[in-house]
């Protein structure tokens, strides 16, 4: 085994990413390609989203994790869980991952990661 991912990611940095965001890479693209986020919405923001929902901490800890200043995190993380939440009923299912990789195969990858 060689400890890396047919992604390329190792294991342990799949493990950390899991941790810190409460899914895998492969979700948060998966996500990404499914919603539709607005012009000036950049894959960073997700994350910033994806951070907020998964961990219990001050605007102020987040914002430093994420490394910009309240306001901006505020912004971009509440607007991109608001956009998930609009798309619910295509991105939280099963159903949805299913029918993305019989639309765009396996290899699927709108962040190119």
């Amino acid at each position: 085994m060689s400890g890396r991912a047919a992604n390329g990611i190792s294991d342990t940095a799949e493990r950390r990413f899991h941790a810190l965001f409460g899914v895998s890479p492969r979700v948060v693209n998966d996500v990404w390609c499914m919603c539709d986020f607005k012009n000036k919405t950049k894959p960073q923001h997700l994350l910033m989203g994806l951070l907020l929902n998964k961990v219990y901490a001050s605007e102020e800890t987040l914002s430093s994790i994420a490394g910009c200043d309240r306001k901006t995190f505020r912004k971009w993380s509440w607007c991109c869980l608001d956009n998930v939440s609009d798309e619910k009923s295509n991105v939280v299912s099963v159903r949805s991952l299913l029918s993305m990789d019989l639309i765009f195969g396996a290899t699927a990858n709108c962040l190119n990661l």
